[in-house]
Formats: structure tokens, C-alpha cells, sequence
């Protein structure tokens, strides 16, 4: 099946998400505290549902929605994180590279994997809200998919997902690519992800000039006068 450059782009960042996610999910099987892990978890399943929802791939924004709300509950202390969880989330992950390759090939999904994976997440979340107690306060509404309250200052912290693709010949006009990368990363947390396909080799950077580019002078004895 022939995808348009776009959705080619989403699956290749996918791949890289769900490698992350994976690496993110084995070790929090040994370091289940680390908070740090189950942010990166959240952050893979939270781009991997807006890109998804972007570029048309509806079914995986769908999917990975339910997944993405279940830590953002772990990460807010709403849910504890259990061994149940990581393997629940590490199958969801597993569905999520099956439905890009069935994207990819035009294969029919199997709609009935996907929803039995679904229920399960949602009985995890109905578990969680079990877990509160009788007196707590009234649920606040819920925030957005882009923005979340920073608990320690209260502030709204924002997420933007940002996709830069330099021209070929962006050094040729003096610019340097990596000083916006840096000014970005001075703004707040920064996750890159390199997409490097369209790299040419080594041997095709190496290629010689075909024209030269600056004019060649032949040096001339000349006197004084002639050149006033």
C-alpha cells in the first residue's frame, strides 16, 4: 500500500515511540517508583494519539486514548502502577505496531483484539476510581489533551508537538539548524525524535562539484596606471 509522505512520517516516528515506550515500560518492571519513567511512558502514548489523530490514522488516536488516560492516572497518583498495568500496557503497545502494519499493507484489522484490550483498560480505570475515597472532593473536569496542572506551582503546562524539516540546502545560507533546537530546549522539556531516511550516504556527500562556485582570477602583472 502507497502512503503519502505524511502518513509515511507518522508511521516512522511511531516506530521510534513505540521503541521508547517499550525501553520506558521494561524498566519500570525493576524501578516501578521511578516517576521519571512513567512521564516517558505518558509522553510516548500522548504524541503517538496526537500525530495519530493528525494524520488521519483515527483507529490508533482511538485506541491509544484509553491507554494514554490510564497514566496519566499513575503519573497523578490516581491509580497505582501494578504489574497487571505494565502488562496490560505493554499488549496495548504490541497492538499499536500491529495496527500501523496493518496501515502500512492494507491489511484488515482485527477489531475484536483491539477491543478486548480496550475493555480491559477501562476496568483498570474503573478500578482506580474505586480507590478514591468516600469524602474526597468533587472531580475536577477534565483537561484538555494538550495542557496539564503542573502540582507543584499550579501553573497549566502546555504540550506542542513540533515537526521541522530543514531544506537540503539550509547551510548553504548560513543557517545552523541546531541553535533552534537549543532555543527550544532552553523553553522547557525537549524530546527530539531524528528521522534520518532521506540522508544521503557518505559517498554521495563526498561527490565532487560539477561547477565551481566562486570565479577563478589569473593573476596578471599590471602597472599602476592600468589600473586606475
Amino acid at each position: 500500500m502507497q502512503l503519502d509522505v505524511n502518513s509515511q512520517a507518522f508511521m516512522e516516528e511511531a516506530q521510534d515511540l513505540l521503541t521508547e515506550l517499550e525501553s520506558a515500560l521494561l524498566e519500570l518492571e525493576e524501578q516501578p517508583g521511578d516517576t521519571e519513567l512513567v512521564d516517558r511512558v505518558f509522553r510516548a502514548m500522548h504524541t503517538i494519539k496526537g500525530s495519530g489523530a493528525m494524520f488521519g490514522f483515527d483507529d490508533i488516536a482511538a485506541f491509544t486514548h484509553d491507554v494514554e488516560n490510564m497514566f496519566d492516572r499513575v503519573r497523578n497518583n490516581e491509580l497505582q502502577l501494578s504489574r497487571e498495568i505494565l502488562d496490560l500496557t505493554l499488549a496495548c503497545r504490541d497492538h499499536i505496531a500491529y495496527l500501523l502494519q496493518c496501515a502500512g499493507s492494507g491489511t484488515q484489522v482485527d477489531l475484536e483484539k483491539g477491543s478486548a484490550l480496550t475493555a480491559k483498560v477501562r476496568l483498570m480505570l474503573g478500578a482506580g476510581d474505586q480507590q478514591e475515597p468516600a469524602d474526597a472532593a468533587p472531580a475536577q473536569p477534565a483537561q484538555s489533551a494538550d495542557s496539564s496542572f503542573d502540582e507543584e506551582d499550579g501553573s497549566r503546562r502546555f504540550t506542542y508537538r513540533i515537526r521541522f524539516k530543514p531544506a537540503p540546502d539550509i547551510f548553504l545560507t548560513g543557517n545552523n539548524p541546531l541553535h533552534l533546537i537549543e532555543e527550544l530546549r532552553d523553553m522547557g522539556m525537549l524530546t527530539t525524535y531524528v528521522h534520518t531516511s532521506a540522508l544521503p550516504s557518505l559517498a554521495e556527500l563526498n561527490r565532487p562539484l560539477k561547477k565551481s562556485i566562486f570565479p577563478v582570477f589569473t593573476p596578471k602583472t599590471c602597472s599602476p596606471q592600468q589600473l586606475a
